[in-house]
């Protein structure tokens, strides 16, 4: 994994608690890249919050895949199919624990885009 230089989400809202509505959008999109190219590699993250999306140079990138390949590193079977219960329990809502990867995708983008835009998650 190259090295970024620059700082998470998480670390640039707890700096500036909403960010203009442009930038929420433009990373929501590319995060929403990243995480579409994934699936289409049978990988679903299951961990997705503000703290495993780096900003570098402007643009979003999605860290932290350990939990989707964890017991494959270990020999066994890749832990990223749907109705698997995994993540961290306060960006995993319960309905989307056992949902596709579709759903989980439009959810957690709804989610962050919410975080971003307005500085609180969306009820």
């Amino acid at each position: 994994m190259p090295y970024v230089e620059g700082e998470s989400l998480r670390e640039r809202l707890m700096r500036e608690r909403q960010l203009p509505i442009d930038d929420a959008i433009r990373l929501s999109q590319q995060v929403a890249s990243a995480l579409d190219y994934a699936h289409r590699h049978h990988v679903v993250h299951r961990d997705i919050k503000p703290e495993n999306i780096l900003l570098h140079e402007g643009s979003a990138l999605v860290a932290d895949f350990g939990i989707a390949l964890a017991v494959q590193s270990a020999g066994g079977q890749r832990m990223t199919e749907t109705g698997l219960s995994l993540g961290t329990p306060t960006t995993c809502r319960g309905r989307w624990r056992r949902a596709t990867s579709a759903t989980i995708v439009r959810g957690t983008i709804t989610l962050i885009l919410g975080l971003m835009a307005a500085g609180r998650v969306p009820a």
